[in-house]
């Protein structure tokens, strides 16, 4: 069994920040609740908003582009649509 996207969450973020508000958390198998972790998250999330969205990316191979990232959020928005549309209506119509 895979762990929730949650938890895959919660062991990630303390890497990508900055004096995380958690370190990493111990995966555990289901049921878990990990509302607190959640919560805390969020909320620092929330309250480091400002200099979180002035962080460069970083990585090897990494493109940073305008047009790298209008395709990458044009496939992104287009994909949440189709499926959003189709969680609500059960299918896609199209012309």
């Amino acid at each position: 069994m895979h762990p929730s996207l949650q938890a895959t969450a919660l062991v990630t973020l303390p890497h990508l920040v900055v004096s995380p508000p958690l370190g990493e958390i111990q995966i555990k198998p289901p049921p878990v609740d990990y509302s607190k972790e959640t919560h805390i998250w969020i909320e620092w999330l929330r309250n480091n908003r400002d200099s979180l969205v002035q962080l460069q990316p970083t990585g090897d191979g990494l493109v940073s582009s305008e047009s790298v990232c209008r395709k990458v959020l044009q496939h992104d928005l287009v994909n949440t649509y189709y499926h959003t549309h189709v969680k609500q209506h059960g299918t896609v119509k199209i012309n």
